[in-house]
């Protein structure tokens, strides 16, 4: 019997769950805004507790989040090891539901191997990753590109959750002088000169050309205006474009 993803957007919204696997592995900034998404469940579902697998280098910034219980750091440099590894720890436990908020091959696998009766993922996953659920979230209407957050957001609507994003984020203290350059470490280091210094971390970079965005000059004279003593650090892998005076520019460690 063939599966249609379609007739699973017509089920209605399942009870809340006790215990709810999040998988999404990178980047940066998508990790940001489905942090967003779980904390608004984490809100709707208080009971709920909630596990993430992560690729370990954002794992400290999910393990920063309040309503994140437990988070299973995914080792990509490890290969096929990392992969069993991470894969063995999913299964150690069973998961009333699971949310791929990936949707890539290795994401898809990863929910196909957790023990749970629910296994949620983007109808616009095709090929053998849409094998890995059994029940679709749809894409937002209108045409293509759609923004990460309202493809995020289609999550909690089809959870019959409310969709409002909470704002702030609220995140625990992250410690970064352990994994930043010498030359680095001064300007982050907290002292009695900059406690009260509001500090500001742009990173430039992006997967894709066409995600590239050219206002960070803009919004970094924005910051000066509103924070005239703020710091401001942009921070990359590729080559940055040149900072405007008094914005510290340099590559990631």
């Amino acid at each position: 019997m063939t599966h249609d993803p379609a007739q699973s957007l017509l089920i209605a919204p399942p009870p809340p769950p006790r215990n709810l696997l999040v998988v999404r592995l990178t980047a940066l900034g998508d990790i940001v805004q489905s942090l967003q998404i779980i904390q608004s469940v984490a809100r709707q579902w208080p009971g709920c507790r909630i596990t993430w697998v992560v690729r370990d280098t954002f794992a400290p910034l999910v393990e920063a989040a309040p309503f994140v219980h437990h988070v299973i750091a995914y080792r990509r440099k490890a290969g096929w090891r990392g992969l069993l590894e991470t894969i063995r720890q999913i299964r150690r436990e069973r998961f009333d539901m699971v949310w791929d908020m990936h949707g890539l091959i290795r994401p898809a696998f990863m929910t196909l191997a957790a023990r749970s009766p629910q296994k949620w993922g983007r109808k616009s996953s095709k090929g053998l990753r849409g094998l890995s659920y059994n029940r679709f979230v749809p894409t937002p209407a209108g045409p293509p590109p759609h923004h990460a957050m309202t493809v995020h957001q289609q999550f909690l609507s089809t959870a019959g959750l409310d969709t409002t994003i909470d704002i702030p984020l609220p995140l625990k203290p992250i410690s970064l002088t352990g994994q930043l350059d010498d030359d680095w470490k001064p300007f982050f280091n907290n002292d009695s000169k900059r406690d009260s210094s509001p500090l500001f971390v742009m990173f430039t970079d992006s997967s894709a050309a066409n995600k590239m965005w050219n206002g960070y000059e803009a919004l970094t004279r924005l910051i000066w205006v509103n924070y005239p003593d703020s710091r401001v650090v942009w921070c990359g892998l590729k080559p940055l474009p040149p900072p405007p005076p008094r914005c510290a520019a340099g590559p990631l460690p």
